[in-house]
């Protein structure tokens, strides 16, 4: 009898092999310690899990891995994920982490990819005419420089181009370098601090719904290229159009 629960079993085993993929890194902790960081893709649920010993960071709207995660310099793991967009687009985001007194830190969370294309609008003339055909590449790649905590630096190249049939006057193809410092003490890299004092509209997974909150201090901040990054609580958050905020990861 027991015979015919194996393949039964077999078949729940493929099932939840094929449902999430994980991976394990070895990293050193920033204390010089050794240490493991879970990289687990839900594919079902479209969620990325990234796990350290009680923290658990999840990464909601994910597709897939954008190839394999690095390691830097021993002690930063990079990942690289696609995330959802509208049509004719793809998009992802990097983030580096790295671990310190036995906490998973999140050393930078940024926009790492986009692109779209568009040829067809709403107006009936344009499209029957052709006039529409916008492209747009965005990206960027990152070298970690220096030995230590001390002297880190993080080097991001970024490419940005765009061609429009429509409105030739966007068109452009920009190459920046811009060079993030390293906060020993918050393990982040950073460009500079800016004072906010406004409400931004923040989406909270809790209820599901965005809400307005009130924002004031002095926080890090990330501008690379058209895309603004702020670390406001231990947390990213990405600044999109009518000063709303999205928050990269959820505990």
């Amino acid at each position: 009898m027991a015979m015919r629960y194996i393949p039964i079993l077999i078949l729940m085993l493929i099932t939840v092999s094929t449902a999430s993929s994980g991976q394990v890194y070895n990293v050193k902790g920033l204390d010089g310690t050794d240490q493991k960081i879970h990289v687990v893709a839900d594919y079902p649920n479209n969620t990325l899990n990234i796990i350290y010993l009680k923290d658990t960071l999840r990464i909601d709207g994910f597709l897939n891995l954008h190839g394999k995660a690095i390691v830097l310099n021993g002690q930063f793991l990079k990942v690289v994920y696609d995330i959802r967009v509208g049509s004719d687009e793809t998009g992802g985001n990097m983030v580096l982490l790295c671990v310190a007194h036995n906490k998973l830190y999140q050393a930078m969370h940024v926009t790492s990819f986009s692109t779209y294309d568009v040829d067809r609008v709403y107006n009936k003339k344009v499209d029957s005419l052709k006039l529409f055909d916008e492209h747009g590449d965005y990206g960027l790649n990152v070298d970690l420089m220096g030995a230590d905590q001390k002297n880190y630096k993080l080097v991001v190249n970024i490419h940005d181009e765009v061609k429009s049939k429509h409105d030739p006057k966007t068109n452009h193809n920009d190459k920046e370098q811009v060079n993030l410092k390293f906060d020993p003490n918050q393990y982040i890299f950073y460009i500079a601090h800016e004072d906010i004092s406004q409400y931004f509209t923040i989406y909270d997974p809790k209820i599901q719904r965005a809400i307005k909150q009130y924002v004031l201090g002095t926080f890090p901040v990330i501008q690379l290229g058209i895309y603004k990054n702020y670390y406001i609580k231990d947390e990213w958050y990405s600044k999109g159009h009518d000063d709303k905020l999205l928050k990269y990861t959820y505990k």
